[in-house]
């Protein structure tokens, strides 16, 4: 298992682990270029900063790639058995054996002594699909696609959503009959947006799958469509809920210094004076450097 962001001591960060699926030994470099693709993805999120959490990737070889996958084809001879349309008519629906993929993680989390964490199946094929949650929650699948980056991590970057705790935002089907607020923190049934009033000013109706009766924060979300990012809502609970995982400090960040050093013949450095990274510690420095020069 490899580490591609390291916020630190796996026994105190959340543990997300890129776990391949359907991919030749001869794909691994494959593989390994999507999971880094993931990990750019993640960077550069608002939620993300250093410390915040880790991910891995681990990779299993599959007797049968996935790029031979058709919707409504059934599963080829891959590791964990993807297929479209799984349990569902949907045909971008793609996931697999839930259980067989939890249990390939945890044996490789037992030898490296890493707690669980979530898991992220990384399907070699380029047709779009996904699914988030899993059965027992805390895995979810995505296609993959090496020449466009920025569609399939949104889509990866979703099906997360859903293991974090956030609802789809998109509509579909009538209204939705509700009379029980719902627990995601991204939709609601109070059309004033009250759930979030602290973050976003009012609620825009469809979510949930449904067009009318439910509301979201935004017009537009990745928990919606692949048009734009998170939504305010969506980026604080995300961080919230990557917080909940910390059971360590974090280190407090250092003020940036001058560092004045010699550096003699053979290689060896002495610092001969430190000053703050500021236009006041400039002019010390200067007048430093000055004063051993000239006297």
């Amino acid at each position: 298992m490899k580490k591609l962001l390291d916020g630190g001591n796996d026994a105190g960060r959340l543990n997300l682990v890129c776990l391949s699926e359907g991919y030749l030994e001869s794909e691994r470099p494959l593989f390994e270029a999507h999971a880094k693709q993931l990990a750019a993805a993640i960077k550069s999120e608002p939620w993300y900063r250093l410390g915040l959490l880790n991910l891995h990737a681990f990779f299993v070889r599959s007797n049968q790639s996935a790029r031979a996958l058709k919707p409504k084809g059934g599963p080829l001879d891959t590791a964990f058995r993807a297929e479209y349309g799984q349990g569902t008519r949907a045909p971008h629906v793609i996931s697999g054996n839930d259980a067989a993929a939890k249990d390939s993680v945890r044996d490789a989390q037992n030898r490296a002594s890493s707690p669980p964490g979530h898991i992220l199946v990384l399907v070699n094929c380029t047709l779009y699909g996904g699914k988030g949650g899993g059965e027992g929650g805390g895995i979810c699948w995505t296609y993959t696609d090496r020449y466009n980056p920025a569609r399939w991590t949104d889509c990866a970057l979703h099906e997360w959503g859903h293991v974090l705790g956030l609802a789809d935002e998109y509509g579909g089907r009538g209204n939705a009959n509700r009379s029980r607020e719902p627990r995601e923190p991204n939709i609601t049934l109070d059309l004033r947006g009250g759930k979030w009033r602290h973050l976003v000013e009012g609620a825009v109706e469809g979510a949930a799958g449904f067009d009318y009766g439910i509301y979201r924060p935004t017009k537009d979300c990745r928990m919606r469509s692949f048009a734009g990012g998170f939504c305010a809502v969506c980026v604080d609970h995300i961080r919230r809920e990557l917080e909940g995982y910390l059971s360590e400090p974090e280190p407090e960040p250092q003020p940036a210094q001058l560092v004045i050093q010699t550096v003699r013949p053979d290689g060896a450095r002495f610092t001969d004076g430190v000053f703050p990274d500021d236009s006041a510690g400039c002019m010390e420095a200067v007048a430093f450097l000055l004063k051993r020069q000239f006297g």
